[in-house]
């Protein structure tokens, strides 16, 4: 069941260190999210607006969603506070210039678009792993301080599946996988102090949204699954959302974190389930 959100505080790993940003201030930020039309995305989206950013510029590829997404944010903050864009992250980074020359400067770029569907390992890769590398290379070259840019921030939704081993949603857990190791290498303190670019992930663990709604895992293995999970604790989108407020405000570049059940913390470097975690869960279940 959802929770709300409570944080586990930890004021050695949260205090600002050699390697924090300056500037971790919400208000008057231009930021772009994508797959902001639904779910995590909208909820990051409405926590910073909340909080004072001065434009949020939603990138999705659903556009009745997307359309829809705007007008609710237009209605609760002001006409001028949200656009939607249609994008494909997959094939639109050419967008990137369109956007800095009409909307810019971009100050923060949250990388959310996502998919889970085992039958299309393909796009998955695509979606989850190499688009949020483009993008977020197309963002540093834009704002580093080295060449001349104004610094910022890259969030980068990895989920839980980027640091857990499970035999279940096996190219899934590979994209996030990808997508944590590369947010943690390139917003490495040796990149940030040269760029100015701070990089961090959230790592929601089970969350309610259209995408885990839908068949998660392989036909053969359902029921073990639904087994595995049932005591899970879920939570809602906008928990995650402003856990990333938080995190924009608190986290240091080349870090990740997990909300679980609504909790806050540092996202565990690895966690392998076993063999035997899943058959005991199976037989209790």
């Amino acid at each position: 069941m959802a929770v709300e959100l409570t944080f586990l505080f930890c004021l050695v790993i949260l205090s600002v260190r050699a390697n924090s940003i300056s500037d971790k201030d919400l208000k008057g930020k231009n930021v772009i999210v994508t797959g902001a039309a639904r779910g995590i995305g909208y909820a990051i989206a409405d926590n910073f607006l909340a909080n004072g950013v001065n434009l949020i510029i939603i990138l999705d590829k659903n556009v009745t969603n997307g359309v829809r997404a705007a007008e609710t944010l237009k209605c609760k903050y002001g006409r001028g506070k949200t656009i939607f864009i249609p994008c494909d992250v997959t094939k639109d980074l050419q967008l990137w210039d369109g956007i800095i020359k009409k909307h810019g400067p971009i100050h923060v770029l949250v990388n959310n678009a996502g998919i889970l569907d085992e039958d299309q390992p393909r796009e998955m890769i695509l979606t989850n792993s190499v688009a949020p590398i483009e993008w977020s290379l197309k963002f540093r070259e834009y704002a580093r301080n080295d060449k001349g840019g104004p610094g910022g921030t890259i969030i980068n939704t990895a989920s839980r599946s980027g640091y857990r081993i499970t035999p279940f949603m096996v190219s899934y857990v590979s994209s996030k996988h990808a997508s944590l190791a590369f947010s943690k290498s390139l917003g490495h303190p040796y990149n940030f102090k040269r760029t100015g670019i701070r990089i961090v992930a959230l790592c929601p663990e089970l969350t309610y949204t259209a995408m885990t709604a839908k068949q998660t895992v392989w036909d053969d293995q359902l029921e073990d699954y639904k087994k595995v999970v049932k005591d899970a604790v879920w939570q809602k989108p906008d928990v995650v959302g402003k856990a990333a407020v938080h995190i924009f405000k608190n986290a240091e570049s080349g870090t990740a974190w997990r909300i679980a059940g609504g909790h806050l913390s540092v996202a565990p470097v690895y966690l392998y389930m076993t063999d035997e975690e899943i058959e005991k869960a199976i037989k209790q279940n």
